[in-house]
């Protein structure tokens, strides 16, 4: 299947190529913006994760790598701003066209991807490879297609020599420049610049009104760390006392012994379930047994019962959080004395954005537990905790803002509803391979943060 798949994708690729050659050649905009095309004005440029849309890079292109007996080396610049305003679907088709000719052509080695930053020029992005090079007139006409060594065409001879051809037309297509080398080590050496600015997405995005809810006693109650860790950190910026729990069990007695002015229970939890507490709550008599309930749930269709309003996990952004508070009634006039840290609100804003800094901990603490039950319940098959944990990773993967390992985690979670068992075990497989690229990742940005913030004391 993964075979058949990488086929689909390089055809899939070869086509795209011969549309944007001929785009090209036509004098059509090589890349143009769906979203500008209904407005009929000019667009303005997305803002862009760069070390996701990096990692995204090297998560496809690794796996490439490795079937051709290659390797991929990934850097980035520590200078880079964390979000640049830039076109990312030119970028996407650069990166593409410039892995698969490193792949097809240099046939050896390692490929080794840079990223830098530089506030004249824009993004930097060099691709140099291990083989034999660029031939002269290559070096001396990169925008001619169909050009090709005797070298390349005998190493690759399904190739048609687009790759450089399209990378020069979507680079020039965005006001940048690319340039060709032979890399005094050896190899071939691209360097591509492309326009690009930092963005400060906490600032330059507009304020939702955000309701106060200063003097409230808030109960948040989820087994997710991640989740759970998200909400207690938002609740509190609006002025709440937030008691956070991650057992049902223990927020049901919790909410039978003390008023609280709102709940926010997950669905599934050990001890009680979230519907058990809200029904345990609701028919208990106490003068706040109809206090708002919010209830988090990663399924569309799942019941309210008891609940005021209902969050969608994953948690995809502000709105629905604003959006489950104003259903549950959490509104208020009252002028409000706190603001939520910029960096929690422009991850809430912006979901394809990293956890903020603060959050990093009990997102390993999650994976970690979701991994360690992963590889306890796929040998023996136990449907029941395969599916409380595919629910669970893919919350803390949405609250993460990994895509791929969203997706892998609803895979797994309709498998171990109507899925064989091969497809269930193949999926938890591959999801304890995401799992652990993420925690990886996760603390290589923690110990990258705890040395910088040594080096400045």
């Amino acid at each position: 299947m993964h075979g058949q798949l990488q086929r689909a994708r390089e055809a899939a690729n070869d086509l795209a190529q011969l549309i944007d050659l001929d785009d090209a050649v036509a004098g059509a905009p090589v890349v143009q913006s769906d979203d500008a095309a209904d407005r009929g004005t000019p667009s303005e440029t997305p803002p862009l994760v760069i070390a996701d849309a990096l990692e995204r890079v090297r998560r496809r292109w690794t796996s490439a790598a490795s079937g051709r007996g290659m390797a991929l080396a990934v850097h980035m610049s520590p200078d880079i701003p964390p979000v640049l305003a830039i076109d990312r679907v030119p970028l996407t088709r650069i990166f593409a066209n410039l892995m698969r000719n490193a792949l097809c052509y240099a046939q050896r080695g390692t490929i080794h991807l840079s990223l830098d930053f530089d506030q004249a020029e824009g993004l930097l992005l060099t691709v140099r490879d291990e083989g034999d090079g660029f031939p002269a007139e290559r070096l001396s006409d990169p925008a001619c297609a169909g050009q090709r060594s005797e070298t390349a065409t005998f190493r690759s001879p399904e190739g048609q020599g687009l790759g450089l051809a399209i990378c020069h037309a979507l680079v020039a297509e965005a006001g940048g420049r690319i340039e060709l080398a032979n890399a005094p080590e050896g190899g071939a050496e691209i360097r591509v610049s492309l326009p690009a600015r930092p963005v400060d997405i906490g600032s330059t995005m507009p304020d939702a009104p955000l309701p106060d809810l200063s003097g409230w006693n808030v109960l948040v109650a989820d087994d997710s760390e991640t989740s759970r860790a998200l909400l207690e950190q938002f609740l509190s910026a609006l002025g709440a006392q937030v008691t956070g729990l991650s057992n049902g069990g223990t927020a049901a007695v919790q909410l039978l012994t003390e008023r609280f002015d709102l709940a926010v229970l997950d669905i599934e939890m050990p001890g009680l379930r979230g519907t058990e507490v809200i029904a345990a709550i609701r028919r208990s008599g106490l003068p706040w047994a109809d206090l708002p309930i919010i209830q988090c749930s990663g399924h569309r269709g799942a019941q309210m019962g008891g609940a005021d309003a209902c969050l969608l996990k994953p948690m995809l952004g502000l709105q629905p959080i604003l959006r489950a508070l104003e259903d549950a009634g959490c509104t208020t006039t009252v002028p409000r004395v706190t603001t939520p840290p910029r960096g929690l609100l422009a991850h809430l804003r912006l979901t394809e954005k990293a956890l903020p800094e603060g959050l990093g901990r009990e997102l390993i603490a999650d994976l970690e537990t979701v991994r360690h039950g992963l590889s306890l319940a796929l040998p023996p098959f136990d449907l029941c905790a395969l599916q409380l944990l595919s629910h669970k990773l893919s919350a803390v993967a949405g609250a993460a803002g990994d895509t791929p390992l969203s997706r892998q985690a609803r895979a797994l979670d309709s498998a171990t509803r109507h899925g064989t068992y091969e497809d269930i075990q193949t999926l938890g497989r591959v999801a304890l391979i995401f799992i652990d690229r993420l925690i990886a990742t996760t603390r290589n940005n923690l110990n990258t943060k705890t040395d910088l913030q040594h080096e400045t004391q």
